[in-house]
């Protein structure tokens, strides 16, 4: 371990170690954080820390975290001289623990276990000051429980991601983020959470199947709360460290079933609508067909390839890691970055689930189909060039 700062490190342990931010308690968060800046730091060494419970506080309310996640730090029976202190009182958001350590002189405990009850207060104060003599926009100090709420909303508010597009950022994500913070209230999973709002696109099938102005309309509606609440899983395992690899390939997988078993269905419901018996197919078929083309095109663009660098930290930000390589190779980028940004902009799914919506209103749902067909064959036709250009 290169740094200093985080050979070991001190927590002192309150009343506020029990208070709980966005699902978790903040000793569990201030361990995640430190386990988190190991991760990103690529520390060779665990850190060890050392829990330093006040003194008043009864020793049957004392407890240790014992959080799976925790796995670049360990706990010690006593601390080292030269530990860097933190407290319980600090909550931190996501990525918030480097900002604290820029931003504030670090308080260090110098002393000997023999001592160590005798100096809480004193380690506190210290502790105190150097908060209270910085601001950090990821990181405050908790007076008390009042400041919880306040706490909550600013997790919250860092919980979105840069691949969301202008619809997500300023209409869904205001609204998952009041039903997230609710959700956070309860031991759900991010990825039960996934699996259960699949039955939002089911039921949104059901009624456009039914081929009437309203039930197509009801139905999409559907589809775009599905859009919404897509969002949650996302924020619930950003604010409980419960990121990983695998709930992002069932978040995918659910996505893709979602678009394919909504447009199959439009289209059926499209044609009892609008078309006789006789012409019943045409809509059907074009229906199946937008559905087919979409899993191809997801299918290509999960295959294994090479690494793809986008050379705008702007574009490369505002891009899925799968759909890097689509841009770098297909040749899009002879259009202009700024070009680029915008076609991306107007057709991130946040964006044509809204637009859909606003066809369906307008009586025009055969529109939907149209304009996802036409989306769905262009993207299609980039993937398979990146793919072949990138041999």
């Amino acid at each position: 371990m290169t740094d200093p700062h985080f050979q070991s490190v001190l927590i002192l342990a309150d009343e506020s170690a029990n208070w709980k931010i966005g699902g978790l308690r903040q000793l569990d968060r201030l361990l995640l954080a430190l386990n988190e800046l190991a991760i990103e730091n690529r520390y060779q060494e665990k850190i060890d820390i050392f829990i330093f419970w006040k003194p008043e506080i009864e020793t049957s309310a004392r407890w240790l975290p014992s959080l799976p996640q925790l796995n670049r730090v360990q706990l010690t029976e006593s601390p080292y001289s030269g530990s860097c202190i933190l407290a319980t009182c600090l909550f931190v958001a996501r990525d918030g623990l480097a900002e604290f350590f820029r931003t504030t002189s670090v308080a260090r405990f110098e002393g000997s276990n023999v001592e160590l009850m005798s100096v809480w207060p004193q380690l506190s104060q210290r502790f105190d000051t150097a908060c209270r003599s910085a601001i950090g926009e990821s990181w405050r100090f908790l007076n008390s429980t009042q400041d919880i709420w306040s706490s909550e909303t600013q997790l919250l508010r860092r919980s979105g991601k840069s691949q969301d597009g202008p619809v997500a950022r300023f209409v869904n994500r205001p609204i998952s983020r009041a039903v997230t913070r609710l959700l956070l209230r309860f031991p759900i999973t991010p990825t039960a959470w996934t699996i259960s709002i699949c039955v939002l696109p089911i039921l949104s099938a059901v009624f456009v199947l039914h081929g009437s102005y309203a039930s197509i309309l009801i139905g999409t509606l559907l589809f775009h709360v599905h859009s919404v609440f897509d969002g949650c899983d996302g924020e619930i395992a950003r604010a409980k460290y419960l990121e990983s690899r695998e709930g992002g390939r069932i978040d995918d997988l659910c996505d893709v079933f979602a678009a394919i078993i909504f447009v199959a269905s439009l289209g059926l419901g499209i044609g009892r609508w609008l078309s006789p018996s006789s012409q019943f197919f045409p809509w059907a078929a074009e229906g199946l067909l937008c559905a087919a083309l979409i899993a191809t095109n997801e299918w290509l663009l999960r295959l294994p390839r090479a690494q793809s660098h986008v050379a705008s930290t702007v574009l490369a930000s505002s891009l899925y890691p799968r759909h890097r390589e689509v841009i770098q190779h297909s040749g899009l980028l002879v259009l202009g970055e700024k070009t680029v940004w915008w076609l991306l902009q107007l057709t991130k799914r946040d964006v044509g689930i809204l637009f859909f919506v606003l066809l369906a209103l307008a009586g025009w749902p055969q529109w939907i189909i149209h304009s996802w067909l036409a989306v769905t064959v262009i993207s299609l036709a980039l993937t398979i060039s990146a793919r072949l250009r990138s041999i």
